[in-house]
């Protein structure tokens, strides 16, 4: 059994677009919930003009929040042998689940497939280089799917290069969920998350191809925490340092990876405290000041000369 679950909340703009895209599958899921977290608009109304066999409306007592939405979606992995969670606004391909069963047919569970996306605008559009997210995985259109280790796999998402949840099939062997995502991170929850998923995963697949279109709206949950540094930069040290302790290597190639890390993450806070710093001065240099905390001299050195050298100065 294919179940697809679309947690949703006030989703009445975007929702037809991608429960089109369900519809249109080459191989169509068994099972479509509506996962409702108490809409106000006409999210209901959406489900009514697309309901038939094989569809379910499901409707939260209370609201969850996003999180907690995200969580009870993957709850449902116990009662199916493959679990897709479809965010409301992000369309897949009519070939997306095809493909993701082809490369997961064979494997033992639990593991898990994802694919490359492009970023689009609220209009649907694709954004250029202006995007302030992009796909950090391979897209080789036509180029089949194939399995890549835990470890790379691991050391994607310790350098917060995450996969997306519309963009990942997960085969269930129809066993709970371990991964939760977590209150705590809400800016980079899914790095964490799929850590923890790909952890537990006895096989990974990536699929270098465009399947998924990843809506990236003007009002983004990065815009919305800019100005909360906790979850905008401290937390992406922890969960840098949580996923790569996850990583089965020796003591040499440990510390190295520590210490990359540790510039990466200076690197990373160097760029916050630049875009902060024309918006509001006193804000960014709390960051600065926060974020160096954290690192030795010598890492926001070498962060500083990363930025500097990515930058051409």
């Amino acid at each position: 059994m294919i179940t697809t679950v679309i947690p949703v909340y006030n989703g009445e703009r975007y929702l037809p677009e991608t429960i089109e895209s369900i519809l249109a599958q080459t191989r169509q899921p068994d099972r479509v919930i509506i996962l409702d977290n108490c809409s106000t608009d006409g999210t209901r109304d959406v489900f009514e003009k697309y309901e038939r066999p094989g569809f379910e409306w499901h409707q939260n007592e209370t609201n969850l929040g996003q999180i907690g939405n995200l969580n009870k979606a993957h709850d449902y992995a116990s009662e199916t042998d493959y679990l897709h969670v479809l965010t409301d606004d992000d369309p897949v391909t009519p070939d997306f689940m095809e493909k993701m069963i082809g490369v997961l047919k064979d494997a033992p569970p639990p593991s898990m497939a994802y694919s490359s996306f492009v970023v689009v605008d609220g209009e649907g559009k694709e954004r250029g280089e202006e995007a302030d997210f992009k796909c950090f995985f391979p897209i080789e259109p036509g180029k089949e799917g194939y399995e890549i280790s835990k470890n790379t796999f691991l050391a994607n998402q310790s350098e917060l290069h995450t996969v997306l949840v519309p963009a990942v099939v997960y085969k269930t062997g129809r066993r709970p969920c371990r991964a939760r995502f977590r209150p705590d991170l809400v800016q980079i929850g899914d790095c964490a998350f799929y850590a923890d998923m790909g952890n537990d995963c006895q096989k990974i697949f990536e699929i270098p191809e465009v399947l998924c279109r990843y809506r990236r709206h003007e009002q983004s949950v990065t815009s919305e925490n800019q100005f909360n540094i906790e979850h905008w930069a401290l937390a992406e040290l922890r969960v840098m340092m949580q996923v790569a302790s996850y990583i089965n290597e020796g003591a040499l190639p440990r510390w190295l990876r520590r210490h990359r890390l540790l510039c990466y993450f200076a690197a990373r806070s160097i760029v916050k405290v630049r875009s902060m710093k024309s918006v509001d001065e006193s804000h960014a240099a709390e960051i600065s000041r926060l974020t160096r905390a954290e690192v030795s001299w010598l890492h926001w050195a070498l962060g500083k000369l990363a930025v500097i050298a990515r930058d051409g100065l």
